[in-house]
């Protein structure tokens, strides 16, 4: 660790308390212990500052205007090939494939930032409809986290540093964000490398919506940028759900009109991938 890192790390600890987070609190969970700030704290500005350093400097990740990320999605004993495409801040298209007895189920999933919906493609084409509230909130959690602290001074996001708690092992800073839709999620930024190695979130398991831990399973790097290459998601410390990208790539900037909901019973075929 280089002397900045290490005076950076020292500073940021002098500037708040220390508030221990237990990563098995899944009952109750962090949230609702304290009221939304009316603002960013600066502890939490720098620690997004030096995470941003690591991923490759704003300007890099900034000049990012949309990406596409191919993978596979693991759900119990189903498995999906997915292809995710995404439009800074808050755009996100998966379309999920899923191999039957020899027929392939295909299905995309979209929100604009605004209007989240999705709409089976094949075998037989259907209207577009809504997503579980479940779902619709995944996604559009699932749509912010590549951008989720950029340009996070003038973010809509809010952002309050949280204290440190041990994941696995190493020592994080914690960082929950209220996002501008009004999801939240808790970040934990490793303490040496200020990289993301553990997100909290709610998710509905059954008929309970209980904290589970969303884990990254590595680091894929673009033009020296990095980028999570993938989600371990876990509950009580088995997975349950996971998402690898097996491939990483960026694109020109998505036009809006492929996120839009086509109108029902029009005839609409999406373009190929």
């Amino acid at each position: 660790m280089d002397r900045y890192i290490k005076f950076a790390c020292l500073f940021i600890l002098s500037l708040s308390p220390v508030v221990a987070l237990s990563q098995d609190n899944t009952n109750t969970g962090p949230w609702g212990d304290s009221p939304k700030p009316e603002v960013s704290d600066d502890t939490s500005l720098k620690i997004i500052n030096l995470h941003i350093k690591a991923r490759g400097g704003q300007d890099a990740l900034l000049a990012v205007k949309g990406i596409r990320m191919d993978g596979l999605l693991v759900e119990g004993v189903k498995d999906y090939k997915i292809e995710a495409l995404y439009r800074r801040p808050n755009v996100l298209m998966v379309k999920s494939t899923r191999t039957h007895m020899g027929d392939d189920y295909i299905t995309i999933s979209v929100t604009d930032g605004t209007d989240t919906w999705n709409q089976e493609l094949f075998p037989k084409k259907k209207n577009p409809g809504s997503l579980s509230s479940n779902d619709k909130e995944s996604l559009e959690i699932d749509a912010r986290l590549p951008h989720l602290f950029l340009d996070a001074v003038s973010s809509e996001n809010i952002y309050a540093y949280k204290g440190e708690t041990k994941f696995a092992g190493r020592k994080t800073y914690v960082i929950r964000v209220w996002m501008n839709n009004g999801n939240q999620i808790e970040a934990l930024f490793d303490s040496k490398s200020f990289h993301i190695i553990n997100y909290r979130q709610f998710y509905k398991i059954g008929p309970r919506t209980v904290l589970v831990d969303r884990v990254p399973i590595g680091l894929k790097r673009v033009n020296d940028t990095w980028w999570d290459e993938g989600y371990d998601f876990r509950l009580g410390g088995k997975s349950f759900r996971k998402i690898t990208y097996k491939k990483v790539t960026f694109t020109d900037l998505p036009p809006m009109s492929m996120f839009k909901k086509p109108p029902t019973q029009e005839r609409w075929l999406r373009g190929g991938s």
